[in-house]
């Protein structure tokens, strides 16, 4: 008679969601640093500029003037903001997931991904496995809600991303 083959302990959705909360506490400290260091100082170099301190304008024509000078000021802080908000996650969970398929918030609860098969996960797989899920709720909130709740039923525990990615989260007993 054979002995049936334990398989891999399977993260269940609590651990993958305090995980989630610690990781994303890690990444907000960076990006409110830089919402101080680059938003902060232009909203007071803004409020402090004559051509905005003056009295509200009464033509449609000085109020276009007032917006475009407004938009030509903001609008690369504001984009270059943007653009760190978006990269900054993205490198942060591809690199620890390729690197030891482990972020600092699954570190503190011991869980990691892995592909199916058991083997390490790599740098693109790490790469896709967030387009996925960060794809799923710029679609809209409903899809992407539906991805982080889906390990809470799935057979595997599996989320939307990681049946794209081919990959599994599971305890990290070593």
């Amino acid at each position: 008679m054979e002995t049936p083959v334990a398989g891999p302990r399977l993260a269940g959705w609590w651990l993958r969601a305090a995980a989630y909360v610690l990781d994303q506490t890690v990444l907000l400290i960076p990006l409110m640093v830089l919402y101080f260091v680059i938003m902060v100082p232009l909203f007071v170099t803004l409020a402090q500029d004559p051509a905005f301190r003056g009295p509200a304008p009464t033509t449609q024509l000085e109020a276009q003037r007032q917006s475009q000078l407004m938009l030509q000021r903001f609008l690369p802080a504001l984009t270059g903001f943007i653009a760190i908000s978006l990269l900054l996650p993205t490198a942060y969970f591809t690199f620890f997931h390729g690197w030891k398929g482990q972020t600092p918030g699954k570190m503190a609860v011991s869980i990691r991904v892995v592909m199916e098969s058991g083997e390490r996960m790599t740098y693109v797989r790490a790469l896709i496995r967030y387009a996925v899920a960060i794809g799923l709720w710029w679609l809209l909130w409903f899809p992407g809600l539906l991805d982080l709740l889906w390990p809470a039923w799935d057979a595997k525990k599996q989320a939307l991303h990681d049946k794209a990615a081919g990959t599994i989260v599971v305890r990290d007993l070593s």
